[in-house]
């Protein structure tokens, strides 16, 4: 689905495997985003910003787009608006909150 293929699915038994093996590899949520929508890196500035539910400069994609902050990891899930005119990316999922 999306950006996935078969070869990244386990079935329960190999996931019951792992859980008794010691743990369940699991996928980093700004990959899983990355799979699905373009990736648009942000400072630590835009990345603050988007904690707290500001808006910053608008992404040059259109649609959902991936906010990765410094670190790597998933800070929002951003979207182009208009309001007053001006374009700017909202977030529309916080991931990381401040």
């Amino acid at each position: 689905m999306g950006g996935f293929d078969l070869a990244q699915a386990r079935d329960l038994d190999a996931l019951a495997a792992a859980s008794e093996a010691g743990g369940i590899a699991l996928l980093a949520p700004a990959r899983a985003a990355a799979a699905v929508m373009p990736e648009r890196a942000v400072d630590a500035a835009e990345a603050a910003s988007l904690g707290y539910g500001q808006r910053i400069a608008p992404s040059p994609q259109e649609g959902p787009v991936a906010a990765v902050g410094p670190d790597g990891a998933l800070v929002a899930v951003l979207e182009n608006t208009v309001r007053d005119g001006e374009t700017r990316a909202r977030p529309v999922l916080v991931h990381a909150p401040r």
